[in-house]
């Protein structure tokens, strides 16, 4: 009578062999091999790691990705050879060597070993059969339950050399093998187990249980596309819910990067697990990276809805959006995913690249005031970008608000003195206000620091002609044009000021005469000018009454010099006649 082990129920007797046999320990659980593809850029899918039936736990965690599901498979292939004890094949060596071993002496040392066994003395049972490979190496039999022994006793390690043994001497003994595959597995002896799982999945090929450690195993050793092959051989097989079509799909994409290939096992999961979350995600993930943003958009927000404080998945949605141009919605998401993760640095810029498109379409269909409150969303993600600033300055320019828009150019010159924007800006408003030798100043600045902005030379054309500065802006935008030869604007405004920079200097009218001395300091000769000549007229200059017949009184005030030279008193004489006036120098009565 023979000893037969099950993992799952105590020792039973079989009348078979006189050999001790086993059940294999109990298949460990086989979990789907996970999608990771790192690291994404802005408005490119963000791929999430399918994590369980749920995409997250509800803390935030990731939940422990399921097993591998058997249920609906061939349930008497999958559990048949649980079902049959451990033990050496008839056909074999390993036959031969039992009937060679019934005849030894040794039989005896075997037989109490064995009945210690039985009676749960392990210690015993395992150092009656080291005596007898001690006397005799090959006994395949004591091999076969010393590692039962081994196994039973908790000591996997020590039970695999003797596995080893067996599984050589009896290559089709897919008990054997298998036994010995699992327990390499499970001492992480994964390159040793290969070989045994190849040769179950080669003796049992229908056997689902063997083909999924070998694929699993595959894919451990980053051996992808035979992993892949196993499981799409799997999905043959197993007519079940769609778990070896999602780990085809899966490694397909992820592993291969052969999204068209991982399309259609994909697709498959999804038919036939339509609740699984995994299936939906994956698969709406390989739609957006393939460009099916149309097929892709309503699985993630299906997910998205379930799970509605995921933001990796919001950023995916987001980005399957926006490619739909449904944007409104791309933005909604992409704030969602802000508000979750405030330091997510590509979702930030993400929705203010978002924001800035909508700011700019706003402001081509005229909706200016609208514009303005959109770049303005943009600041506050953003608030050291002196972009939004400049772009809301412009638009209340466009608004008629001047004093406004040049308050924020000013902030924007306070921190970058040198934007060539708002110094544009400035200049703009101050021609508004016809302040050109502001404007001149600020319209040359912006030269120097853009020196392609053709705007910026046609307002300091402008400036230049208001403040009469044309001939100074010619020489400035010679020097300019010698030193950059390129700039064909820079040609084009000194071509501008060409004319009015030759003109000959306008000639200043005289001034009229004054009795003031000139003036050193300037740099034109005082201009001496000739009064107008007139003849002189003939005055006839009365003769002074006597005095005696005068009824106007003389002169006889000496106190005023004045007076005296323009009145002479009259003397007279009794013996003479009243003298002749002196004639004054300026009427000469001519004689005769």
């Amino acid at each position: 009578m023979a000893v037969g082990y099950s993992s799952h129920a105590p020792f039973v007797v079989s009348d078979q062999q006189s050999v001790t046999t086993v059940n294999p320990a109990p298949i460990p659980d086989v979990t789907p091999p996970g999608m990771s593809m790192g690291d994404t850029s802005l408005f490119q899918a963000p791929v999430l790691q399918p994590q369980g039936n749920a995409v997250t736990s509800p803390s935030g965690a990731p939940s422990e990705p399921p097993a591998l599901s058997l249920q609906g498979n061939n349930t008497a292939s999958a559990t048949a050879m649980n079902q049959k004890p451990l033990q050496l094949s008839a056909d074999s060596a390993g036959g031969a060597a039992l009937q060679k071993f019934r005849n030894s002496p040794l039989a005896l040392t075997y037989g109490k070993a064995l009945n210690a066994q039985k009676k749960g003395n392990l210690k015993g049972a395992i150092e009656g059969y080291r005596q007898v490979l001690h006397q005799m190496p090959d006994a395949l039999p004591a091999h076969l339950n010393l590692a039962v022994a081994y196994l039973q006793d908790k000591q996997p390690a020590k039970a695999i050399p003797h596995l080893k043994v067996v599984a050589k001497a009896d290559p089709k003994n897919v008990r054997v093998q298998f036994e010995l595959a699992k327990v390499l597995l499970d001492q992480k002896r994964l390159d040793e187990a290969i070989d045994p799982l190849r040769r179950t999945v080669t003796l049992m090929p229908q056997n689902p249980q063997p083909r999924v450690l070998l694929a699993q195993l595959y894919y451990s050793q980053k051996k992808y596309q035979q992993a892949f092959d196993q499981w799409t051989t799997l999905d043959g097989i197993s007519q079940g819910q769609g778990q070896a079509a999602f780990a085809a799909g899966s490694i397909a994409a992820q592993n291969l990067h052969n999204p068209q290939k991982a399309l259609p096992w994909l697709r498959k999961a999804h038919r036939l697990a339509p609740d699984d979350n995994n299936a939906t995600l994956l698969l709406g993930q390989v739609l957006a990276a393939s460009g099916n943003a149309k097929e892709a958009e309503p699985l993630l927000q299906n997910i998205s809805n379930k799970v509605p404080r995921d933001a990796g998945l919001l950023r995916l949605l987001a980005d399957v959006q926006w490619k739909n141009k449904n944007r409104d919605a791309a933005i909604t998401s992409l704030q969602k995913v802000v508000a979750l993760a405030p330091g997510e640095k590509e979702a930030r810029s993400a929705l203010a690249e978002a924001l800035s498109a909508r700011a700019d379409e706003q402001e081509k269909t005229g909706n200016l005031t609208a514009a303005s409150n959109t770049w303005k969303q943009v600041q506050q993600l953003y608030p050291d970008n002196q972009l939004p600033l400049v772009k809301r300055a412009y638009i209340l320019l466009d608004l008629h608000r001047e004093d406004d828009a040049r308050s924020l150019f000013q902030r924007v010159l306070q921190k970058t003195p040198k934007d060539p924007n708002a110094l544009l800006g400035v200049a703009r408003i101050a021609v508004h206000q016809k302040d050109y030798d502001s404007a001149y100043q600020n319209f040359w600045r912006a030269i120097q620091v853009e020196p392609e902005y053709g705007v910026a030379y046609e307002g300091f054309v402008l400036a230049a002609d208001k403040t009469n500065q044309e001939k100074e802006a010619y020489l400035l935008l010679q020097k300019w044009v010698k030193a950059h030869p390129h700039l064909s604007v820079a040609q084009k405004a000194l071509k501008a000021l060409e004319p009015a920079a030759n003109e000959p200097p306008k000639l200043t009218p005289l001034e009229k005469p004054t009795n003031s001395a000139p003036d050193i300091n300037t740099d034109r000769p005082p201009t001496l000018q000739m009064p107008p000549f007139s003849p002189p007229e003939k005055k006839i200059v009365p003769q002074a009454l006597p005095e005696a017949l005068s009824d106007k009184p003389q002169a006889t005030s000496a106190s005023s010099a004045s007076a005296k030279s323009r009145i002479s008193p009259v003397k007279t004489s009794p013996q003479s006649s009243p003298a002749s006036p002196k004639p004054t120098p300026e009427a000469t009565v001519p004689q005769g």
